[in-house]
């Protein structure tokens, strides 16, 4: 997301709390040739200033959050007035029908040998990890985005837009994966939702 936002002209600042992510996102930008600075840091507790940033940009994170209020919070603070959040997420918890039927096809395939494997599912203790985690965030039972517009509204955010039509990005994604991965990856509830901080 950051080599996207670098392509269209915005001076970049990516942030994460993993020094390991950090160091890989570094390298990645540096093989590029990408001038976007990586730091250490809370989405909850950024301290970074008041009113710096024109636009917040996150994936695949908000389902993880403890205190996704307080995060939405300190966006708001960090963001110009008139600054915009796009949160891009989704429902990693609960499989719809559709979801668990087609990965039942992908699992089914793989193992008759008429679709390639998927890459080797994780060890039993980085599953129980995932567990323990997930308990513990406040989206446990799954980020739907209805119940994310509140708590942007409840921060203060307005004029928010929720885009569940995510066909575009799932078809580059599926170019990766067999087919069935492929539709149950888009039977997932995923969203974009973009927010702004009012101006006055």
């Amino acid at each position: 997301v950051s080599h996207l936002l670098d392509d269209v002209g915005f001076r970049v600042a990516g942030m994460d709390w993993s020094e390991p992510m950090l160091e890989r996102a570094r390298q990645k930008a540096k093989s590029r040739g990408r001038d976007i600075s990586f730091r250490m840091g809370d989405a909850e507790n950024t301290m970074e200033p008041d009113d710096h940033y024109d636009v917040v940009v996150n994936r695949h994170l908000v389902w993880t959050l403890v205190d996704p209020a307080a995060a939405f919070r300190e966006w708001l603070r960090v963001l110009k007035p008139g600054g915009r959040v796009l949160i891009v997420d989704g429902d990693f918890v609960n499989a719809t029908r559709l979801e668990r039927f087609f990965s039942s096809l992908n699992v089914w395939g793989q193992r008759v040998g008429l679709l390639r494997p998927d890459a080797p599912s994780q060890p039993r203790e980085m599953l129980e990890t995932h567990r323990s985690i997930l308990a513990r965030v406040h989206f446990s039972q799954g980020a739907r985005a209805e119940a994310v517009v509140g708590l942007l509204r409840a921060a203060g955010f307005a004029d928010i837009t929720v885009d569940t039509d995510l066909g575009e990005i799932h078809r580059m994604q599926a170019k990766n994966w067999n087919l069935f991965k492929g539709l149950a990856r888009r039977s997932q509830h995923r969203f974009a939702i973009r927010a702004s901080k009012p101006v006055a």
